[in-house]
């Protein structure tokens, strides 16, 4: 099953070499660069799937093996029964010498919530509507979370389509991720839903490792 990722800061360092500033520097203009050509490139194949989704015969064409890659993929938005949680600051008031820490949601709840809505069999997440995807990266910037590079705010409502009774069950459990945030003080709800929208993907897809094999015989697929 997938498990999104959660990306740690690194504190910067005064002592870095100059000739190490200038390979990061040119590292970053690079990767800017492939970005901005993936996001041109994504463009152009959302594009290609609304002419498709206009025509209605050609929709019908599309064999239902396509359709489900369509859904993992996250590059189309996705209507069904579910659950919608919603995962809030604390308003009770800290404690003298309290760390302020405990009383707010961090990258790391929202990361344990996703996986766990994942492993119970959510079929689309998607948290304060950005869709979460096998490359999908959860981390820490200062007051604000940012998901797929989105900077996001509390109060976080993560929607997620599967089974309501038993993505519940996952996050309700005992010693659960759901537990721990209520030990804090920290708010939180769970509402099931007859039918729930998880939006498409919008963001850029970055493959760090993996490259489609060009020409590959029948034998070998």
């Amino acid at each position: 099953s997938i498990q999104f990722k959660s990306q740690a800061e690194h504190r910067a360092s005064s002592n870095i070499p100059s000739r190490r500033i200038e390979d990061m520097t040119n590292l970053l203009k690079e990767s800017e660069e492939k970005r901005d050509s993936l996001e041109k490139s994504l463009v152009e194949v959302r594009n290609e799937l609304s002419k498709v989704k206009k025509n209605s015969s050609l929709t019908n064409d599309i064999n239902p093996e396509s359709k489900g890659q369509l859904i993992l993929t996250g590059f189309t938005a996705v209507t069904g029964p579910g659950i919608i949680v919603t995962l809030n600051d604390s308003k009770v008031a800290l404690e003298k010498g309290e760390n302020p820490a405990n009383g707010i949601v961090h990258n790391e709840d929202l990361l344990k919530v996703a996986n766990e809505l994942n492993a119970s069999g959510a079929e689309a997440i998607s948290i304060n509507g950005n869709r979460m995807i096998a490359t999908s990266e959860i981390s820490c910037a200062g007051p604000t979370i940012l998901i797929n590079k989105n900077r996001v705010a509390p109060p976080f409502e993560i929607i997620a389509i599967g089974k309501a009774e038993t993505m519940t069950a996952a996050l309700e459990m005992r010693g659960g991720i759901l537990e721990t945030v209520k030990f804090f003080g920290l708010e939180s709800k769970i509402e099931k839903k007859d039918q729930v929208t998880v939006p498409a993907y919008t963001g850029s897809v970055d493959f760090k490792y993996s490259k489609p094999v060009i020409n590959m015989s029948k034998g070998e697929m």
